[in-house]
């Protein structure tokens, strides 16, 4: 059963499922729009989420419906909207009669070139690609130049076309047809022109519009190139039959060593860089061979690398453009077998092969997108890895300064030891000391006792000197009743008496009694010496003050 065949709609992208949608988007003109073959129309092409633009002569048109009819004669190919498709499908078919018949008359010969050669070997900028006999004759007769008369106007043919469109694509055989592919190919330039331009590389980028060299090899073939410095040579050759030897030396020294290369098979390309200004022989060798000389084609061109990577770059895009043109035949081609299938039930194309083709473009965009993650994975631990290694130097570094204090740490410890041993024996030594100072610091606390005690001793002193001074005053007072004839003078003796008093309450405790003592001595000794009897009573009892007074000056000494 199909649905066996075509698994169901969720297993597969819209691109490959969708049926194939066909519409004109747009129309132009080129130069004066005087021929038929300068007015465009722009082919919207819609496969699921899959949209590219094909443009479209009138001309291709023409030729793609007289070949439909020609290729499905019993089916119902739909009628060419187009007023002069009649006239211009009888203009081409009597050109290509009439290339036809010359190439019978000639024998069939082809256009030139080597024979057994590759194909489209070197590109230039004017052979985009060979154009048929019959399109180059009919340009240059203007057989699709629009008469005068015509009152034809093109923009009206949008919707028209549309429908035609649409109408083929309701017919299985003629959907699936090969030249319906080849009318929807983007990569095509026109119906005339129908063949695909192979994808330029970098080497034809570099060497397209340089002169093309051919030369018989018959035993060395040697041209030799100056390059300045930063630049680079590239080189492609083939040969017309059987391999070639091939080399390249650099100021005598070899860098590319003889190597026999199956140029005949495919074009062999290759370049080399130099950073100095040097020169550079290509050697083509065909000693080895004994029968054959070749026929050898090449070019060779010196290049900056800021070209050569310019040219990649291209290179690159083409690579990349070439692939969406795959993508694209790849997934109309499918999507038309299937629209097809389910119209007519009759399975179209090669069924293994268009699965084979879907499965591998799903694995194809899981691996691309596989491949963006892994990139960007990939750009964050490049980012991550330049990040450790900066930190990495930092710890380096770290490790180092920690290595240098470790040994500073070491040689201060050594030093720290000895210090603390020498630490030890001061300290045995302080607290020596120590004891020392508190036996000492014992016998200040003694002493300061004891001069407490003896301070107070001495204030007690001064209070029982004062005592005594209380006494001889009363002594005056008794002695001035019993000599009253003497009373002028024991007035006089008091008074002084009590200036000594008040003299001595003035001077304070630390020095009034030293002072007291000192003055009561004088006093007493004047006393003594007013007094002309020792015999007397009084002379006694002044005496004995005076002895008084003296033992508590000694005290006070002690």
């Amino acid at each position: 059963m199909l649905s066996d065949i075509y698994p169901s709609q969720g297993s597969f992208s819209d691109s490959v499922l969708s049926a194939v949608d066909l519409s004109i988007k747009d129309y132009y003109f080129t130069d004066d729009g005087d021929s038929y073959d300068k007015h465009y129309f722009v082919i919207n092409v819609r496969v699921g989420s899959l949209s590219f633009n094909v443009d479209r002569s009138y001309v291709d048109f023409v030729e793609f419906d007289r070949r439909l009819r020609k290729c499905f004669p019993d089916s119902a190919v739909p009628t060419l909207p187009l007023d002069a498709a009649n006239r211009l499908q009888q203009l081409i078919t009597r050109e290509a009669a009439i290339l036809l018949d010359k190439k019978r008359v000639s024998g069939g010969g082809g256009s030139g070139g080597v024979s057994g050669s590759p194909a489209k070997t070197f590109v230039s900028a004017n052979d985009v690609s060979t154009l048929p006999s019959e399109i180059r004759r009919s340009t240059a007769k203007n057989i699709f130049k629009i008469p005068v008369s015509s009152t034809e106007i093109m923009r009206q043919y949008v919707d028209s076309l549309t429908y035609y469109l649409s109408d083929i694509t309701c017919h299985h055989e003629l959907l699936t047809s090969d030249l319906l592919q080849v009318f929807l190919d983007e990569e095509i330039i026109s119906m005339f022109n129908d063949v695909i331009p192979p994808v330029l590389t970098v080497y034809d980028l570099l060497l397209l519009n340089s002169p093309v060299n051919q030369t018989i090899v018959h035993r060395l073939e040697e041209h030799m190139f100056q390059l300045p410095a930063e630049s680079m040579i590239v080189w492609k050759f083939f040969t017309a039959q059987y391999d070639i030897g091939f080399s390249v030396e650099m100021e005598g020294m070899s860098r590319l060593p003889l190597t026999r290369f199956n140029a005949h098979e495919k074009p062999i390309c290759g370049a080399l860089e130099t950073s100095l200004p040097t020169a550079a022989k290509l050697v083509w060798n065909n000693t080895y061979a004994k029968l054959y000389a070749k026929q050898l084609t090449w070019a060779v061109r010196v290049v900056h690398k800021e070209q050569f990577l310019e040219a990649k770059q291209r290179a690159m895009e083409c690579y990349k453009e070439k692939k969406r043109f795959e993508h694209q035949r790849s997934m109309l081609r499918l999507s038309s077998c299937r629209q097809a299938t389910m119209i007519s039930r009759v399975m179209h194309g090669d069924i293994t092969m268009e699965l084979y083709e879907e499965s591998f473009d799903m694995a194809l965009k899981l691996t691309e997108a596989r491949l963006e993650s892994l990139q960007q994975s990939n750009a964050v631990l490049l980012k991550d890895l330049g990040k450790a290694e900066i930190r990495l130097n930092e710890v380096e570094n770290v490790a180092e300064h920690l290595q240098d204090s470790k040994a500073r740490v070491s040689n201060t410890l050594t030093t720290s030891v000895q210090e603390l041993e020498e630490l030890r024996a001061e300290n045995a030594d302080l607290h020596g000391a120590i004891v020392e100072l508190q036996d000492q610091l014992r016998s200040v606390l003694d002493l300061e006792k004891y001069c407490q005690e003896s301070l107070h001793r001495m204030a007690t002193m001064k209070n029982d000197v004062i005592e005594l001074a209380g006494h001889l005053r009363e002594l005056f007072a008794k002695f001035r009743d019993e000599y009253v004839s003497g009373s002028d003078y024991f007035d006089r003796k008091e008074n002084q008496l009590q200036d000594i008093l008040t003299a001595t309450a003035a001077d304070g405790d630390d020095d009034g009694s030293a002072a007291l003592e000192e003055r009561l001595k004088q006093f007493i000794a004047d006393l003594l010496d007013d007094s002309q009897d020792k015999n007397d009573a009084w002379y006694k009892l002044i005496n004995q003050f005076g002895l008084a007074i003296e033992k508590a000056s000694s005290i006070r000494d002690l």
